[in-house]
Order: structure tokens, then sequence, then C-alpha cells
């Protein structure tokens, strides 16, 4: 009696730990600020966490991945030219675009793991980082750097010709200068 009691309250230790372990799990999901979505074999969407929803306007689950998902220039679906990212099994890092609900595409970086289901079936878990942001900030560094070029340019420019104008008339005119005092 007392072997099976002790027996009870670990089991209900380890269910107590396992609950709390799994609601732990379920707001780290929830609140993490990549997307986050998990892919089954067939490619459908079948769960993901806020910040991939608000990423895409709206809840994709049940939905083919393959729908909204594009190579980085948003030209083409990565499938037409090249094997899908979701089959190389080494990589870890991927940008490309997502369209989302209103049809506006999504610059992002994904890497992916796999893992094994409750039903024994491999689940891709994909996380997606939005690169809006990080792009416009690139954009404008970039602009920066070409307007400062420019104006170096011009300037450097300008110089040459002030020089070629002392240099060359200053350096005529001095002669004729010369020449009509002989």
């Amino acid at each position: 009696m007392v072997f099976s009691s002790t027996l009870f309250y670990i089991i209900y230790r380890q269910q107590d730990e396992l609950r709390t372990d799994r609601e732990q799990l379920i707001t780290l999901f929830q609140h993490v600020s990549d997307g986050i979505m998990i892919i089954d074999d067939k490619k459908n969407i079948v769960e993901m966490n806020q910040a991939a929803r608000e990423l895409l306007g709206e809840d994709h689950s049940s939905k083919y991945f393959c729908d909204i998902c594009q190579d980085s220039h948003g030209q083409l679906k990565i499938c037409e030219y090249d094997k899908c990212f979701l089959h190389h099994d080494k990589l870890s890092y991927y940008e490309m675009q997502l369209q989302n609900k209103n049809g506006n595409k999504v610059p992002v970086s994904v890497s992916t793991s796999t893992f094994t289901g409750a039903d024994q079936k491999p689940l891709t878990i994909l996380s997606v980082r939005n690169l809006s942001d990080y792009r416009k900030v690139e954009k404008n560094r970039i602009h920066n750097i070409v307007t400062t070029s420019m104006i170096k340019a011009q300037e450097d420019e300008r110089k040459r010709v002030s020089r070629e104008l002392h240099d060359g008339i200053g350096q005529s005119i001095f002669s004729v200068l010369l020449g009509l005092e002989y």
C-alpha cells in the first residue's frame, strides 16, 4: 500500500512538472519575437505563433507553405528553379520572401530544424525573421555612401579644373605677358 501511494505521488509530481514545462513552452512559443511555423512533411503549415501571424497578416494554418514562399527577389517560387530549401539537410539559414494576405512580399530570413512529432511524422520548424526594417536601414546606409562619394567626386573634379585653370591658362597668360614685355 505504501509503495503504490508513493508511486502515485511520484507520477502525480511528474505530471505536474510536465504540465508546468508544457505551459512554459507554449508561452515561449507565443511570445518569441521571431515568427515560428511548424510545417508537416507535405509542406502544410500545421501551427504558427503570434509573430508569424502578424508577419503574414492572418492565420495561414492548414495552408500550403509553397503558396506564400518566393525567392529573395520575389520573382519566382524557389522550387521552380532550384530544389526546395526545405529539402536541404544541412541548411540552417535562407533568405526569401513570403507573401502576406494583402499580396505584399515581406523579405525574411529563415532558419530550419526538423523533429519528429507526437504521431512519429517528421515536422519542420521554421524560425522567420522580418528583414524589412533591416533592408530600409541598409538602403539608407548605401544611399548615404553613394551621396557622399558623389559629393567627394564633384569636389575633386572642381579642384582638378581649378588647378588646370591656374596652371594651364595662368601659365599661358604669364607667357604672353612676358612675350609682350620683351
